[in-house]
């Protein structure tokens, strides 16, 4: 579970027959049938870049993405296993 600083104000709309839920300061787009389903897409594609990019060294990462990984580590306070 992510604890943030300041809440995520992503924007949601509708684009053909999906739902879209889109967070630019990360760059991050969600698709969906439903809103609940782009919610989940949404959630599942910020974990992603978490442990993808947040969790890397920097000399791993290209500079977007080190940009990237310093805005999630300015946003995430703490992050617990629910496991």
């Amino acid at each position: 579970m992510f604890r943030l600083r300041k809440a995520i104000k992503a924007v949601s709309r509708r684009l053909g027959g999906l739902y879209v839920l889109e967070y630019k300061p990360l760059g991050i787009a969600a698709y969906g049938r439903s809103e609940q389903e782009s919610r989940e897409a949404f959630a599942e594609e910020f974990s992603s870049c978490w442990h993808w990019i947040a969790l890397e060294s920097d000399a791993a990462l290209t500079k977007d993405a080190r940009q990237l990984k310093h805005k999630l580590l300015d946003l995430v306070k703490t992050v617990t296993s629910l496991r």
